[in-house]
């Protein structure tokens, strides 16, 4: 066995080409999904049509129908207009299967830096991949947008180490908001209320006593509320279900460790 340092650089060959390997697998299972698939619902269409009359001058949320934010809009204007994106349906899902693997490298990315070990981030964007398989039924929809831009926030956010990164975390979060709230506006809501949430238990104003139960409680209040027009979905359901039981898993660590402050966490 050769020394350290040979022993280090092979290790770093052998996961750099098995993520290349890994890579592959996920560009030719992806095209064959995004370009084989076809929801009998037709968002993809009408998303697409909607971004066609606004590129062509049409007055948005006037004589251009939409659901969504005017962020998604925006930039799909810069998209063709810099890149020459053709918003057609493969245009639209190349761009989509380009989210799509960019949010499992983004998911790796963020486990690798907080588990610093190749394999637990292989493992981590390899099932974020197998999970968002549903975007070959979602193509073109803003929602892509949102779920592959959000690992990649939270790998901004938590490299912010030092000890008064406060005011500026809270002010990229408050931006992040911003963003997605233009783009979606229910995930810029919930995205609000976790980020204060998370402010509650682990910032610098923590609540004395360990009064946790009254503002974890509004905070799931307040999720439901934003989800109370599709309450009767499934996923929905499931959504909920996850909130309530991760914010009593939180609730519960943060009463063991009560002197939690900014730096202790890592932020």
């Amino acid at each position: 066995m050769g020394p350290p340092s040979d022993q280090s650089a092979i290790n770093r060959l052998w996961a750099g080409l098995g993520l290349v390997v890994i890579a592959g697998l996920a560009l030719a299972l992806g095209y064959w999904r995004m370009f084989s698939h076809f929801p009998g619902y037709d968002d993809e269409g009408y998303i697409m049509l909607t971004v066609r009359d606004y590129l062509a001058g049409g007055d948005l949320y006037g004589g251009v129908y939409s659901q969504y934010g005017p962020g998604f809009y925006v930039l799909m204007d810069l998209l063709a207009g810099w890149f020459g994106l053709a918003i057609t349906h493969a245009g639209a899902r190349w761009f989509s299967l380009a989210l799509w693997i960019g949010a499992a490298v983004g998911s790796g990315e963020l486990v690798r830096y907080l588990a610093r070990s190749p394999g637990w981030a292989i493992g981590a964007g390899a099932a974020t991949f197998m999970f968002l398989y549903q975007f070959s039924e979602e193509a073109f929809h803003p929602g892509v947008v949102v779920v592959c831009g959000l690992p990649w926030l939270l790998r901004f956010l938590v490299a912010r180490t030092e000890p008064d990164a406060g005011r500026s975390l809270a002010l990229i979060a408050g931006t992040a908001a911003a963003l997605l709230t233009l783009l979606k506006i229910n995930v810029g809501g919930l995205f609000g209320v976790a980020f204060v949430m998370w402010y509650l238990l682990v910032g610098r104003s923590q609540l004395p006593g360990g009064r946790w139960g009254a503002p974890m409680g509004l905070g799931v209040l307040a999720i439901l509320t934003l989800l109370a027009g599709a309450i009767s979905e499934g996923w929905v359901l499931i959504f909920a279900f996850v909130s309530v039981v991760g914010s009593a898993g939180v609730v519960a660590v943060t009463r063991v460790t009560r002197e939690l402050r900014w730096s202790e966490v890592g932020w």
